[in-house]
């Protein structure tokens, strides 16, 4: 997947992946705050990351986890504090529902953050997480 809007670039391209600043990004966060570069590439090759980039550097990221048709998990959203409020996360998660790997039945993601994002694209919530049933 390689999906284009302004300066901004979303691909599925592991070649793509910056992984000193997906680890630093995951280290701001309230889940992945212990986790160092080696847990963060090993996660990598069990699961496949979308990247934003902007003119080339990383500024965002999503990682899924899928069984190709039933179920996904979506894990590891991230934009760029900076660069948030503007549109991209939406768009982020437009590419993710889009891809491949999640054309499956139910799309869980576990997030106590962005419910609003996630409830317009069609997420319901639910204990300890969000649900998203797709349509094949």
């Amino acid at each position: 997947m390689n999906r284009k809007r302004g300066g901004y670039l979303i691909s599925d391209d592991p070649e793509l992946a910056d992984y000193a600043y997906i680890t630093r990004s995951l280290q701001s966060t309230y889940w992945a705050a212990g986790r160092d570069e080696d847990a963060v590439r090993a996660s990598a090759r069990g699961s496949l990351f979308l990247h934003m980039l902007k003119d080339g550097r990383q500024v965002g990221f999503a990682r899924i986890l899928s069984d190709g048709a039933c179920v996904a998990l979506l894990l590891d959203v991230f934009i760029e504090p900076g660069l948030r409020g503007q549109g991209l996360g939406r768009w982020l998660m437009e590419c993710v529902l889009d891809h491949s790997a999640c054309r499956v039945e139910k799309l869980n993601l576990f997030t106590t953050s962005a419910a609003g994002l996630y409830a317009k694209l069609g997420f319901e919530s639910h204990p300890g997480g969000m649900v998203l049933k797709l349509k094949k």
